[in-house]
């Protein structure tokens, strides 16, 4: 508890609250000062020093003051100071109900904010519940500080990620042969933009060489016929090298057949029959010459055929075709078959095939029946064509291989997607970018402030699940305890529902109030100014009475109070009579359960009936904050004193006059003596003067019928003396005579006090 107030200055109109001895507390103390006299300032500074706030002190200093904020008391037999513009430390088991907790956990004005139910559900929870609570709010600081730190990181991550999300980026792993499948992707992605171009380029074509029998023309060369009688043969050879030359039987077989219709020589008509060397010519060339000689002459025409102008021009312009797709797909695929081929290599193998062919053949065709022995030529051309054909194949196959290529392209060009192909690209590049390491740096940062904010995430979803337990059990009970508090207060209302909200991460009180049979709601639908709420139905009085409930019931319910002290700031302000003894009652229940109850008010006779039921005297104490000059000082003050009422009082300062003379305040005491004789003669004839304002229409009735005063009408005379000496210390100050003397004052007195007693 605290058990001294050491020092208060320079605190609004405590510039010097504590001017020379320290002001000693007990464990109950009561606080009698009228209004403004700076009760809720020094409430605000018990408030301060729960918490160390050096704010709400250096907010309150004196306005023109000579001396700095300064607190010292003294609290379990420890000092603590407010100086030099704070705390030295603070006592956080203090807890104050007046206007502030009002404005800050009900309603300010008329206005009720998310912030009081949140300060509310606070104030509720008690100590063990704002504990835990605490717990969670730090725990939810600690995320939003993580979070802070990952919206810093994600800023930066972000310049990388794309087009993945941090959370995706950070996850990722490292890709196999991410360079490869890059340069592919983009190389497709490049193949798509110019698909028109692909589509349209041309496609190289395999050289379609014409097949040479090479056999069948060596056969032919080598063939004779067995049918032809050698003598013959000798004949028309030697007939033919002696006088026909070369092409003496092709001359001779033509000319043959113009005796075919008789036996005269076309030249001279002479007949041939019985001509030895026509007869052979016959033999010579018989059917089977003729289909020797045929055979030769097919195997020429195919030659030629074969080795045709127009066939070559058809492998040129395939080969000039070629050329210019390898050229156009060289930037695509490895168009080698371009190099595979000399066409003027080609074309001289062709020539020369096509030549030694055809002279054997004609060699042949001049002389059907001889051998031609020509195997080294017939192998030099068989080896020619098998190399030509053999480096034709291998340009064919590069061909094949390439226009396979070509068409797949072409097939995949049609079904491909640019903008897969372009997020799969950007995917890769995140990936290689991931790997960068100072991104993998900041990376790991992320993901461990990820985990960190993760566990205190299900850290704090535990506790809360915890808290909110206790809080329901809690909540239902602290509703029973305000209804019979309200109760007790002779309330109107009553709390119906009374729960736990969260929003925005912070839990709030929501509750309903039950008025006249109807539910009403803390805060209308939709801030609605049109309906009813706490704000448009409770009084003033009926508001602080709720506050005052929801106080009392966290005081009544919290479990360890043995350390707290209590401080009430005007408990019973604009309550009615029977709140005021069901509050004092409630007050007097919390003192039994805390180290120290302070009450302030300026209801002088609730402190006295307060402290009246107290049995134990030691306990109590009551101090004053009592005017001097402009400022207020707290002292020591006799409670049942200053409630006693104004005949009392004046009683007793016309008593003290006479008994210890005059001290200045000659002209209060002229004044009180007619005051006085007004309450005293109230009081013994309160019938007979009832409707009398004052002692002069008093005098008037008595003077009007003397016989119902008894033995006052013996004492008119000095009544009307009391009168006139009184009644212009009534007047204003301009009116108002000067004090009077002690030897005027003291008969006056005197005679006051026996009319008063009866006296003679």
């Amino acid at each position: 508890m605290i058990e001294k107030l050491i020092a208060l200055r320079g605190i609004g109109l405590l510039h010097n609250a504590v001017p020379q001895r320290a002001v000693t507390l007990k464990p109950i103390t009561a606080i009698y000062a009228e209004n403004g006299r700076g009760k809720s300032t020094l409430a605000s500074v018990l408030r301060a020093f729960s918490c160390g706030d050096a704010t709400a002190i250096n907010a309150r200093t004196t306005i023109g003051g000579q001396n700095g904020p300064t607190v010292h008391l003294r609290l379990n037999g420890r000092n603590y100071q407010f100086r030099d513009g704070q705390w030295t430390a603070s006592y956080d088991k203090i807890l104050v109900f007046d206007s502030e907790f009002v404005d800050k956990n009900v309603c300010s004005g008329s206005r009720i904010e998310p912030a009081h139910r949140e300060n509310l559900l606070e104030f509720a929870l008690g100590e063990t519940g704002v504990r835990h609570k605490r717990t969670i709010d730090k725990i939810i600081e600690k995320i939003r500080h993580i979070q802070n730190t990952l919206r810093e990181l994600t800023a930066e991550i972000a310049r990388h990620s794309g087009p993945y999300q941090v959370s995706e980026f950070v996850q990722l792993q490292p890709e196999p042969d991410i360079e490869s499948r890059l340069k592919e992707l983009k190389q497709r992605l490049a193949d798509a933009k110019r698909v028109d171009d692909f589509l349209h380029r041309p496609v190289p074509r395999q050289l379609q060489m014409p097949e040479f029998d090479i056999e069948t023309v060596s056969t032919i060369l080598g063939k004779s016929l067995e049918s032809v009688d050698n003598d013959v043969e000798e004949i028309v050879k030697v007939h033919i090298a002696r006088r026909l030359g070369g092409h003496g039987e092709q001359w001779l077989r033509e000319g043959l057949a113009y005796l075919r219709h008789g036996d005269e020589c076309p030249f001279c008509g002479q007949g041939l029959h019985g001509i030895t060397l026509v007869e052979a010519y016959k033999v010579y060339f018989n059917a089977a010459y003729e289909a020797l000689k045929r055979q030769i002459e097919v195997a020429l025409q195919e030659v030629q055929k074969t080795f045709s102008h127009e066939n070559w021009s058809a492998i040129s312009e395939i080969f000039q075709l070629n050329e210019l797709a390898g050229r156009m797909w060289s930037d695509r695929f490895d168009c080698n078959f371009a190099k595979m081929v000399d066409i003027n290599a080609l074309r001289r193998t062709w020539d020369a095939l096509r030549d030694n062919a055809i002279e054997l053949l004609r060699q042949k065709l001049a002389a059907p029946l001889r051998q031609l022995h020509a195997q080294e030529l017939v192998a030099d051309v068989k080896t020619k064509y098998l190399e030509m054909r053999k480096q034709v194949d291998a340009y064919n196959e590069a061909i094949i291989r390439v226009v396979r290529d070509i068409e797949a392209l072409q097939s995949s060009l049609k079904v491909e997607n640019m903008d897969r192909l372009e997020n799969d690209i950007e995917c890769l590049e995140a990936a290689q970018r991931r790997l960068l390491p100072e991104v993998s740096r900041v990376c790991q940062r992320y993901q461990r402030f990820e985990n960190a904010k993760r566990l205190l995430e299900r850290c704090k979803d535990e506790l809360r699940e915890q808290l909110h337990d206790y809080t329901e059990q809690l909540l239902a009970t602290y509703r029973d305890t305000i209804n019979n508090l309200l109760d007790r207060f002779g309330a109107n209302f009553s709390i119906v529902e009374i729960g736990v909200r969260h929003t925005g991460g912070r839990a709030r009180t929501e509750y309903r109030l039950r008025v006249l049979g109807e539910t009403i709601p803390v805060v209308s639908p939709g801030g609605r100014s049109d309906v009813p709420s706490l704000v448009t139905t409770l009084s003033e009085g009926d508001k602080r009475t709720l506050a005052l409930a929801f106080f009392l019931a966290r005081v009544t319910l919290e479990q360890s109070m043995e350390d707290c002290i209590i401080v009430i700031d005007d408990p019973v302000s604009s309550l009615d009579m029977g709140r005021r003894r069901a509050t004092r009652d409630a007050l007097l229940k919390v003192a039994t359960r805390c180290s120290q109850l302070i009450v302030l008010s300026h209801d002088a006779l609730f402190l006295r009936d307060a402290l009246e039921k107290i049995a134990d005297d030691g306990i109590w104490t009551c101090l004053q904050l009592t005017r001097r000059g402009d400022y207020s000082v707290l002292e020591g003050c006799d409670i049942h004193r200053i409630c006693r009422d104004d005949y009392y009082r004046s009683y007793e300062l016309l008593l003290n006059y006479l008994t210890s003379g005059p001290n200045g305040n000659e002209a209060e005491v002229a004044r009180t003596i007619r005051i006085y004789l007004e309450h005293n003669l109230r009081n013994r004839y309160p019938v007979e003067l009832e409707g009398a304002k004052n002692l002069g229409k008093m005098i008037e009735r008595i003077r009007n019928d003397l016989s119902r005063f008894g033995q006052l009408a013996a004492r008119l005379d000095d009544l009307v003396q009391l009168n006139d000496f009184c009644s212009p210390f009534h007047h204003g100050t301009d009116d108002r005579p000067p004090d009077p003397t002690d030897s005027e004052l003291r008969p006056m007195v005197r005679l006051a006090l026996e009319i008063g007693r009866g006296e003679r």
